[in-house]
Formats: C-alpha cells, sequence, structure tokens
C-alpha cells in the first residue's frame, strides 16, 4: 500500500511510464529478502499495467535500485525467472532507497502495439506523434503487403 501522492502510472498513448515500485504489503509495509521484494515489485508492476490494458509482456525498460552489490545475483534470478526468455532491457543501478525496509525498487516503461497508440495524447510533442504515425502507418503497410 503506497500512501504517495505522486502518479504511479502516466500513460502517453504509445508509452506508459510506471513509477518505482516498493514491495509494499497488505499493511503499508516493505518485508523480505531481496527475492521476495523483488517478485512483489513486479506482481506491483502487473496490476499498475493492467490497469491501462497492458501486461508485463509490453514493458520494454526496468530500471532497477537494489541497496547492495550482493543482492544483484538474487535480483537477477527472480528478475530471470519471472519474465523467462522476454525480459525487458534492464539497467541495475545501487543505492539507498528512500522507503525504510526496502531493498529494491523498480521503475519501467511499457509499450503499446502500435495499432492501439493514441495519437491524441501526443498533441504536446509534434515530433513524437510524428514518429508514432510513421511507427503506425509502417505497421499497417506490412500488414496489408504480407
Amino acid at each position: 500500500m503506497n500512501t504517495s501522492t505522486l502518479p504511479t502510472i502516466v500513460d502517453a498513448g504509445l508509452l506508459v511510464f510506471l513509477a518505482g515500485q516498493v514491495a509494499f504489503d497488505d499493511q503499508g509495509i516493505v518485508r523480505g529478502d531481496t527475492a521476495a521484494q523483488t517478485r512483489l515489485c513486479l506482481e506491483c508492476m502487473e496490476h499498475a499495467l493492467r490497469e491501462t490494458g497492458l501486461s508485463s509482456s509490453q514493458l520494454v525498460e526496468c530500471t532497477i535500485w537494489l541497496c547492495h552489490q550482493a543482492d544483484v545475483a538474487a535480483f537477477d534470478d527472480t528478475y530471470a525467472a519471472y519474465f523467462g526468455s522476454r525480459k525487458p532491457a534492464c539497467t541495475i543501478l545501487i543505492g539507498r532507497l528512500t522507503v525504510a525496509g526496502a531493498l529494491v525498487e523498480i521503475d519501467a516503461v511499457a509499450r503499446r502495439a502500435a495499432g492501439g497508440m493514441d495519437l491524441e495524447s501526443l498533441t504536446h510533442c509534434p515530433y513524437m506523434q510524428a514518429t508514432a504515425r510513421r511507427s503506425r502507418d509502417a505497421e499497417l503497410e506490412q500488414r496489408t503487403t504480407a
């Protein structure tokens, strides 16, 4: 249970940005070792992604914060088991986390299929809007020539 008032997820049309997920249990407490916290962070991410109609299979990038270099192996084993052969790009950083007891924090970026993008949400950035249109048009052309 995260009590922060900051947004957890921002849907930008083609891309969905997921803020750092920490392994809060139902009582708002962080417990467990690195593997258990990693698993819970990933499950929380999956739940948040479902709210936008996505799943973890659409994640393209994750940034991982760990407290200790020694925790990389436990994290990596859990991450690999969760994603299988379809792992998103991953950057691991070592540093202090702001939540007491947290050993892991994960933020991520997911990508919608081109046919599901909302170009109107990209009006604040003409370059992104044009890039999204080209991507969508190329995908449609591939479908019609196949």
